[in-house]
């Protein structure tokens, strides 16, 4: 990796060779010269460049030809010209037109520009476009200079030869020199190519792009996107055919006005302030980032004599396809400049108006323009700087500029915006040239929605990289090592954006001293294949499990039939509070990761990176837990060795978490359906063995409320003993609920999100309640408080309250129904646990919290990487192989249990906070898709409880005679393990806790409403 491909002025000459010509003597030629071909004239076919390089990537593109006239100044004329196309389709609806790229120059190819860097321009239109490219005049295949006679190359490299190793300061020898070569290389060109060098002007190319848009089959729509030379190619197409422009985005900008002289005085005069800020920033590179910082120590002085060292070395988009970029690119260029010098004293007078201005770079741009200084052609048609000094456009246009940009200046912008009334500039504080350059998730996201829906962001927008300059280098080299292994097109835009196919974000990203906050919606590296249903019986799987089946008996036992009753009441009512808030903001802002990804946005990217990291290590640990439950359970039926049934869910686990979403949905569906027969089953059970329904037995009734009593004293004895027996059920209350907030954690794989999670939320909510309710009540009504059946630590089907009711009423066919339905539970909670962990896993990695790695998801939408981690960590089961162990294992699970209640208080906490920041704002609470009037309030209690019930769960340890190490460990120890997370994080990324006044939910409802209408409870 170059220096110059980090600052990267070897963009300079790309950026610096759209000229325009004198006012005067311009030909008279109507403003929309006829079309004479039929539209939809392109006939596309898959690409076969016959080029070894594109082999493995081309099959995505399209490719065609279009015919165009050769000379739009002779109306009379039929002589054409052909010109070379690529198109990578459009992936989602409803489909919004093409957009033409032209990526620089002159003498760059848009087909190899589409070839290399169309996907990332998709990801960041979100889709919605075909991205077209195409050959200008004299580039790739179209209108070849010197077609194939070759050029006097020899000659033109002496040239660059004696640039590159000029010294800091011009001298007359070297200005001699060029004058020499110059004056050789045009009259070969004025020998070789006499009849098409006039027809290769910026004027003709944006006629082209108008003959392009109307054989797309698109009326009178032009959607563009350029970049350096491409913005001035773009200020002429808008001056031409300002009725027609829909969308328009100039990157890196080059004035019309600086750029007729030729001289490039004002492109370079920012030159000098983005020196110095990218020299600080190579010596503090880590590494060799900065291959050049060893050589800066004297000062930035030395640093300006490397760079104009290197400073042609990197001038040159040839490639395999467009090998004469050099040669296009004095075509093009000189054709459209109107600056000559025909003597050394005219280029004295030239030198010395630059030095004037000391312009650190003049001296390089004054050479490499001498190219030029003898040419003796102008385009046939000449560009109208009078038509350029306000132009109004159909829809108004977005520029986006460097701050840092040594080449097209800020200032650029702003004075091309003040030309094009109602257009934006969008400051991207990146150094480099054009925003992709040194990405910006924010910058990125202002175009997508720009493109998306014509909206525009507000003035003088600023807008902050995702990471410092060099660490970009690092990524660079990483991703091209990784690109050559696989012999697949690089994408480094696409890595530092986010991933492999990283779409427009759903939600603005902003990057102030305390991070970047950035919510988005994964919509092409992950596929939406969750439905409604799915998502209900998500929920329903992950809070139905061995909580249920086993554990209600040991509530019933340490508070009693009425003590445990309240008990999950309590509960209950924290996971209503949990659940409809976490619907209000999933709903707003559904993404992969759900509240992890709302902490970061919401209130500060530190709490984001120690929850996703404390539900990562969560999740991890509860998978194998759940497949050490099914081996004692088998145990219930088998003495086979217990290593064969690990091994096998251990791989059954691993194919459904490997399968597209919508398999891993449908046998979640049906497992949550088997749970919720059995449970409706096992209630009707309780209720006919309650009422004396089976034959020999006697109604029951309340009986066991009044002996042994509704309460048990736990601890402590009388009122007193009765309260902390009640308050003991809280802890296994919520070790059975948990698993309800995890249905948004696949938002961006749920289909219609924003209506999806409230209404599952709610489901799960009322079914849950319902069943925990129901249940508890019954086996409150079954089993004695004080019976010893409940002490059997065996962990198998004969420990739950309903086959001990079964057993009394003889039904001895119970426990094995109980306990293969238990098993499939357990499955079913680790499947649960692997789609939560590994999507929360995915959003860490999209925000650079975790390894890159992370990102890389099958062809079907599943971070397989993420799966195959987890993997790994299912092998502690065998742990459960000795009993000591299967000990220390039980005590990993209760260790989880702490971190449930972090999650819910997370998610009170991110609905307080947008709430609260909707308030500061001024936005109704109308305004949310899902709103309920009450909401606010119950987060706040349930914030309360959550947080009592997170301090207070481990208090046996702390009464009298019943201190247990362990026990504290098990209760406290995820307390310190997330705060050290989240101050780790905030100290090393200095972040802070996001104001309320700056979170940015104006994007992320003007989101919403394009998605789908504000629904109610």
């Amino acid at each position: 990796m170059k220096l110059i491909n980090i600052i990267p002025m070897h963009l300079f000459l790309q950026s610096t060779h759209a000229t325009f010509l004198p006012k005067d003597d311009l030909p008279n030629i109507p403003k929309d010269v006829h079309v004479f071909f039929p539209d939809d004239r392109i006939n596309w076919t898959r690409c076969n460049l016959g080029i070894d390089e594109y082999k493995k990537y081309q099959k995505a593109f399209e490719c065609g030809n279009l015919t165009v006239p050769l000379d739009y100044t002779d109306k009379s004329s039929k002589n054409t010209t052909t010109l070379n196309l690529i198109k990578l389709r459009a992936t989602k609806t409803p489909f919004k037109g093409s957009i033409i790229v032209n990526p620089g120059g002159p003498g760059a190819s848009a087909l190899d520009a589409v070839l290399t860097q169309g996907q990332d321009m998709a990801n960041i239109t979100g889709g919605f476009y075909h991205i077209i490219g195409f050959d200008p005049r004299g580039t790739g295949k179209t209108m070849v200079p010197l077609g194939d006679e070759g050029f006097p190359g020899q000659m033109i490299e002496e040239l660059f030869y004696t640039f590159q190793n000029s010294s800091y300061f011009i001298t007359q020898q070297l200005l001699s020199d060029a004058l020499d070569y110059t004056r050789t290389i045009t009259e070969s060109f004025v020998a070789k190519d006499a009849d098409l060098r006039k027809f290769r002007g910026t004027a003709f190319v944006a006629r082209d792009i108008a003959e392009i848009a109307m054989a797309l089959g698109e009326g009178n729509s032009i959607n563009y996107w350029g970049t350096s030379y491409g913005t001035v190619l773009g200020q002429v197409l808008a001056s031409m055919f300002p009725d027609r422009i829909e969308r328009m985005l100039l990157d890196s900008n080059l004035l019309a006005d600086d750029y007729v002289n030729n001289l490039a005085l004002n492109s370079t005069k920012d030159a000098e302030k983005a020196l110095y800020h990218f020299y600080d920033e190579c010596m503090a590179a880590k590494n060799d980032s900065c291959l050049s910082a060893n050589k800066l120590s004297k000062g930035p002085d030395d640093f300006l004599k490397v760079l104009n060292h290197v400073f042609m070395e990197i001038g040159d988009w040839a490639s395999p396809w467009n090998p004469q970029s050099d040669l296009a690119h004095l075509a093009i260029w000189c054709s459209d400049a109107n600056v000559r010098a025909e003597t050394i004293e005219e280029i004295n007078s030239l030198y010395e108006s630059g030095q004037a201005n000391n312009n650190p770079f003049f001296t390089p741009t004054l050479l490499q323009r001498s190219a030029c200084f003898q040419w003796n052609t102008h385009a046939a048609e000449p560009i109208n700087l009078t038509s350029l000094e306000r132009v109004e456009t159909k829809n108004p246009i977005l520029l986006v500029n460097g701050e840092y940009d040594p080449v097209t200046p800020l200032d650029h912008a702003w004075k091309i915006s003040a030309r094009f009334p109602g257009s934006r500039v969008v400051v991207h504080e990146g150094v480099g040239h054009c925003f992709r350059a040194h990405p910006s998730s924010c910058t990125r996201e202002i175009v997508a929605r720009y493109f998306i829906d014509g909206k525009l962001p507000p003035a003088e927008a600023t807008c902050k990289p995702d990471v410092d300059a060099f660490e970009i280098v690092e990524i660079i080299r990483e991703e091209r090592a990784k690109d050559a292994g696989n012999h697949k097109i690089p994408m480094s835009a696409d890595v530092l954006a986010g991933g492999k196919a990283n779409p427009s974000m759903g939600v603005e990203t902003r990057n102030d001293n305390n991070g970047d906050l950035v919510t988005a919606t994964e919509e092409q590296s992950l596929q939406r294949g969750l439905h409604e249903r799915h998502l209900s019986m998500l929920g329903i799987a992950g809070a139905i499990g061995t909580g249920l089946f086993l554990g209600l008996g040991q509530s019933v036992q340490t508070g009693g039939p009425l003590g445990a009753l309240l008990g999950y009441a309590t509960v209950g009512l924290v996971v209503c509070a949990v659940q409809f808030a976490l619907g209000e903001v999933a709903a707003l802002l559904p993404v992969t990761g759900a509240f992890v990804r709302h902490a970061e946005f919401l209130v500060d990217p530190a709490w984001g990176f120690a929850i996703g990291w404390n539900l990562v290590y969560g999740n991890i640990l509860s998978i194998p837990s759940e497949i050490t439950a099914i081996c004692v359970l088998f145990e219930f039926w088998t003495d086979i060795n217990p290593s064969l049934w690990i091994m096998i869910f251990i791989v059954l686990t691993t194919v459904v978490g490997l399968c597209f979403v919508r398999v891993f949905g449908e046998v979640e569906f049906w497992f949550a359906l088997l749970k919720i027969l059995l449970v409706v089953f096992l209630i009707i059970l309780g209720l006919v063995i309650n009422l004396g329904g089976v034959p020999g037995t006697e109604r029951i009734g309340f009986r066991y409320w009044k002996d042994p009593g509704p309460f048990v004293e736990y601890i402590a004895t009388g009122s007193w003993g009765q309260f902390l027996g009640y308050w003991s059920v809280m802890t296994s209350a919520v070790f059975s609920f948990a698993g309800v907030e995890s249905i948004a954690m696949a938002a961006a794989e749920t289909r219609n999100p924003a209506r999806a999670i409230p209404k599952a939320c709610k489901n799960v909510f009322i079914r849950i309640l319902i069943f925990y309710i129901l249940a508890i009540l019954i086996v409150g009504m079954l089993v004695r408080s004080d019976d010893e059946r409940l002490n059997d630590q065996s962990g198998a089907a004969g420990q739950s309250p309903f086959v001990i009711a079964a057993s009394a009423a003889g039904i001895p066919a119970i426990p094995s129904v109980v306990n293969a339905v238990v098993i499939t539970s357990a499955w079913s909670a680790s499947n649960q646990s692997l789609l939560a962990g590994t999507r929360v896993l995915y959003g860490l990695a999209l925000k650079r919290q975790a390894p890159q790695i992370f990102l890389r998801t099958t062809a079907w939408g599943v971070p397989y990487v993420c799966v195959l981690f987890f993997t790994c960590f299912m092998f502690l089961s065998f742990m459960s192989l000795s009993n000591g162990a299967m000990t220390v294992f039980w005590w990993l699970v209760d260790l989880t249990a702490a971190g449930v209640l972090i999650s819910w208080a997370s998610i009170l906490l991110n609905h307080i906070r947008l709430r609260l920041a909707m308030k500061k704002q001024g936005i109704p609470v109308e305004s949310l898709p899902w709103h309920n009037s009450w909401t606010f309030y119950s987060s706040c209690a349930g914030l309360f409880m959550t947080l009592l019930i997170l301090l207070t769960g481990g208090f046996r340890v702390f009464t009298r005679g019943n201190w247990d190490p362990v026990g504290f460990v098990s209760s406290y120890l995820d307390i310190p393990l997330v705060t050290a997370a989240y101050l780790i994080w905030k100290f090393v990324k200095k972040t802070k806790v996001v104001p309320l006044a700056e979170i940015p939910l104006q994007d992320a409802f003007r989101k919403s409403e394009e998605d789908h209408e504000v629904v109610t409870a």
